[in-house]
């Protein structure tokens, strides 16, 4: 109970600007610790107290906790959200606001984000020490929490976190290469985390976040691994180099699909390379180059009497394009859902070539008379086609289906196409800036 109201005490004499603070100078502004530190606090109490540091995230469907630090940073795992994309953070009190990546750290796997809005009269945990084989902790998490709205603000009943009392069953000290590289080893603890429960803070009997619950261990037996508190206060701190301050990426992509037309009948499969980069979290730009072979359907010409005038065999088709597509993303808002829905135009232009094989007659005349042969000639026809496609692609994760509608409009009704396209990022090289998952 002292320690209670020395920790109410210190957060009505801290300065109303340490709401606005930095992450290094949130790190160390952290609450300090009370005298009596090291009494145990009951679990209830515990719970009580550490209900406002703990966050729920939702980012992309995927659903876990995290570690508020003075009301306007949160620290979670990499693999609850990603790179370029806001996240939704929400309190047990109801509070929601979105969140962006400012900050990561890829070795121990965490994520330093920055809420759009504050959270008001938030306060600082504080940090404890490293943790030793046989030390009690408790996670403060939510299991999942299934059922609730992505987009309701007021959780749907959400009010509190549940506590996951854990025991550490292993550790390792940091060898002298990992001190000096700041590489903090994971503990092991006796319990696995349920989904909402990944990234949730541990905290010891004195209320001090000692770590991060990160995941369960493969055929572990139901164990999990926690990361130190060591490596949440140097993401606090991190140099610059390692911000990450523009929603911007670069991804690599690359797929296939069919081409049709009714008009002549033409049908093809066709390969496509390109990258994307998205702006602003939202905005399309992608550049391509498209290969395509297929085939086109005979012609034949007839005059008002019903007699072929001219024909055409049947021709092969192949066609050599680029061109580039601008769309804008929109989520499905659905709970759980990966998946969005990006609606584009773009333009296309290139060489479209059309060839077949025709049996000519020769002949070789000399005194004695003439001699005829056959011979297989190829007639072909190069057209340059330039033009606008419309499409909308459906997105889950990394995999994209498209469709595409080409028309050009100096000749709607022969240059017109469609366009049904399959891709996936990181083919045929995994070359990304930015997002890398």
């Amino acid at each position: 109970m002292r320690r209670l109201v020395a920790l109410a005490l210190i957060a009505l004499l801290l300065p109303a600007a340490a709401l606005s603070q930095s992450p290094e100078e949130a790190a160390v502004t952290a609450a300090p610790e009370a005298e009596d530190a090291d009494e145990l606090l009951p679990l209830r109490a515990l719970t009580e107290e550490a209900a406002p540091w703990t966050v729920r995230i939702v980012a992309s469907g995927r659903v876990g906790s995290g570690l508020l630090v003075d009301g306007t940073w949160v620290i979670t795992l990499l693999t609850t959200v990603r790179v370029g994309y806001p996240a939704t953070v929400q309190t047990g009190g109801g509070f929601s606001s979105l969140a962006r990546i400012r900050s990561w750290d890829r070795v121990h796997g965490l994520a330093l984000l920055e809420l759009d809005t504050p959270v008001p009269d938030a306060t600082t945990p504080g940090f404890g020490g490293p943790v030793e084989v046989g030390d009690a902790l408790v996670a403060l998490g939510h299991g999942g929490s299934v059922g609730l709205s992505v987009y309701d603000d007021d959780l749907r009943g959400l009010a509190g976190f549940s506590p996951l009392p854990v025991q550490v069953i292993g550790h390792r000290v940091p060898t002298e290469e990992e001190q000096e590289a700041r590489i903090f080893p994971d503990f092991l603890v006796d319990r696995a985390p349920g989904d909402g429960d990944r990234g949730a803070p541990l905290l010891d009997g004195a209320g001090r976040v000692v770590g991060l619950l990160r995941s369960e261990v493969p055929d572990g037996g139901g164990r999990a691994v926690g990361i130190p508190a060591a490596a949440l206060t140097d993401l606090l701190v991190a140099p610059r180099d390692r911000k990450y301050l523009r929603p911007t990426h670069l991804q690599t992509w690359s797929g296939g699909g069919f081409a049709a037309h009714n008009r002549p009948s033409m049908i093809g499969g066709f390969a496509r390379l390109g990258f994307r980069v998205a702006i602003l979290d939202a905005l399309r730009i992608e550049p391509w180059a498209e290969l395509t072979l297929g085939t086109r359907a005979g012609f034949s010409e007839t005059d008002d009497d019903g007699d072929v005038v001219s024909t055409r065999p049947r021709d092969l088709w192949w066609s050599f394009e680029a061109g580039a597509d601008f769309g804008y993303r929109v989520p499905i808002r659905v709970e759980g859902s990966r998946d969005y829905i990006v609606p584009n135009v773009g333009f296309r232009l290139g060489w479209n070539r059309f060839q077949h094989g025709e049996d000519v007659l020769l002949g070789e005349c000399e005194d004695e008379g003439c001699r005829w042969t056959t011979t297989r000639e190829i007639d072909q026809v190069r057209e340059f086609r330039a033009g606008v496609e419309l499409g909308a692609d459906v997105r889950h994760g990394r995999f994209r289906i498209g469709y595409r509608f080409f028309i050009d409009p100096t000749a709607p009704a022969a240059h017109s196409m469609h366009r049904l396209l399959f891709t996936v990022d990181g083919l045929p090289l995994d070359i990304a800036i930015g997002d890398s998952r």
